[in-house]
């Protein structure tokens, strides 16, 4: 998912740096079966990363209409584009192409080129609504009565929260929340946060308005949210003792940041 393993964006040398060294390394992540891609700019498609996870073998690429054409210099494997609301299936698993509200486009010129969108992952046991690069819109409450509709509800929303600078097309922590009423979702995740320096916020000044929001709102809402800080895992296997199943890396080989954790379809 819009995986970045590079320390530096845009140039590699001279680009905006990691706010911080913990990242995971390319050769730590495990075999994907697939990669959502929810638009083509440079904080989503990374040449080096997507060059690192064909590499390493992962399958393919699913993404909207167009993908192909940004990918396939890159990334030497099978690429699925959709258009909303189109369906995919891989055995167990169905991923579905669903709205945002978004663009695509790196740097200044051929702009909205790519279909842009988020993903809705189902298998026997589990549903993901991964929100990709997206702002608030009515469109969470439209996913929300799509899925609805056809006997859906989601476990698990993974949904972006910054950078914030002017006409961006992410989330803010207060419209992060509203975002998880619409989608009606079980359980959030926020990411994107405090990974590199692209908006005007201060280091660790999301999460904090994230959790001062969420006490406004209605403070038994904390327990849906899964914040996780770096170093920190969680078990999405059994959400009934989601609490639980968090812990801490001890060492640097075992470290995941949330902002670049990759989710296995249980």
């Amino acid at each position: 998912m819009n995986l970045v393993f590079s320390r530096r964006l845009f140039i590699p040398i001279f680009g905006l740096r990691r706010v911080t060294n913990r990242l995971i390394k390319y050769w730590q992540c495990p075999m994907t079966d697939f990669v959502l891609l929810s638009n083509n700019s440079v904080g989503c498609v990374d040449a080096f990363s997507m060059r690192r996870l064909g590499d390493l073998g992962s399958a393919l690429v699913i993404g909207g209409m167009n993908i192909s054409r940004f990918v396939i210099m890159f990334f030497n494997r099978y690429t699925y584009p959709l258009r909303w609301y189109e369906t995919v299936s891989f055995g167990s698993v169905e991923v579905t192409f669903l709205p945002s509200f978004s663009n695509s486009g790196r740097f200044w010129h051929r702009r909205d080129l790519l279909l842009w969108g988020s993903f809705f992952v189902r298998s026997n046991t589990r549903t993901f609504y991964y929100g990709g690069r997206t702002a608030y819109s009515g469109h969470f409450r439209e996913i929300h009565d799509f899925l609805k509709e056809n006997g859906h509800v989601i476990d698990i929303a993974i949904l972006p929260m910054g950078p914030i600078y002017h006409h961006s097309p992410e989330l803010t922590p207060e419209e992060l929340v509203k975002a998880h009423i619409d989608l009606g979702a079980k359980y959030t995740i926020p990411v994107g946060y405090d990974t590199f320096p692209l908006g005007r916020e201060a280091y660790g000044e999301l999460l904090n308005r994230l959790e001062a929001h969420i006490e406004v709102v209605n403070p038994s809402l904390r327990k849906n949210f899964i914040i996780l800080r770096e170093g920190e895992t969680v078990n999405l296997t059994n959400l009934e003792n989601i609490g639980s199943t968090r812990s801490n890396a001890g060492s640097e080989e075992n470290t995941k940041c949330v902002n670049q954790s990759t989710t296995r379809v249980p």
